[in-house]
């Protein structure tokens, strides 16, 4: 089973190479500055993307990041990881796309039960992208937008009001939602099966 992965670069890119979870893999463009390779399927649908790009003159920019297919959700970040500046001491790319992923697949989850989710979401993006500040008060409006057509639990923590000067807590609270909503979704499906709501009006 494959898996296409998409990464949206610079327009002035015109040549791609690199790896996918460590295998080389040949990327395509497509429309928007979107580059395509289908790869082999990994078990938790993740994929490891370190690329360089080339633009017109030759020159190169290398690119990595972390891509995600299905939802995923980190809520454990601690201040020491900040000091130590470990792997979660840093908000950076992989975030946005693992926030990203899980909203996407949270919104397509809800939608098929009737709950219209109205998300602008990004997931591809890439080291060493600066996301503008228009596009990340973007990213918590989807999660505002999850919160909007359900519910939440009396546990869940608030969304942060900005994502200015975004704190680790806050970052732990942004996925702590997500997981949330995931457990609702979860409990909401199961209480169909339960009652036979899947099969009401079948012979």
């Amino acid at each position: 089973m494959t898996q296409e992965i998409s990464i949206q670069l610079s327009a002035s890119i015109i040549y791609v190479a690199g790896t996918i979870n460590g295998v080389s893999v040949e990327f395509t463009l497509a429309e928007n500055n979107t580059w395509n390779a289908v790869v082999e399927r990994s078990e938790n649908q993740t994929y490891e993307v370190e690329i360089i790009g080339y633009d017109s003159l030759g020159q190169s920019t290398t690119y990595t990041t972390k891509l995600y297919y299905g939802f995923a959700a980190v809520t454990d970040r601690t201040r020491e990881d900040v000091i130590n500046k470990t792997a979660k001491g840093y908000y950076n790319a992989d975030d946005l796309n693992r926030v990203g992923a899980a909203i996407a697949y949270l919104a397509e989850q809800f939608d098929k039960y009737g709950y219209h989710v109205s998300a602008n979401v990004k997931t591809n993006w890439a080291m060493p992208d600066v996301p503008l500040m228009s596009l990340l008060e973007t990213y918590l409006a989807n999660v505002q937008a999850l919160i909007n057509v359900y519910y939440t639990m009396p546990s869940t923590p608030a969304l942060p009001a900005s994502m200015n000067g975004l704190f680790w807590y806050d970052a732990n609270n942004i996925e702590q939602i997500l997981l949330d909503m995931n457990t609702l979704l979860e409990n909401m499906i199961a209480q169909f099966k339960f009652s036979d709501t899947f099969y009401s009006g079948e012979v």
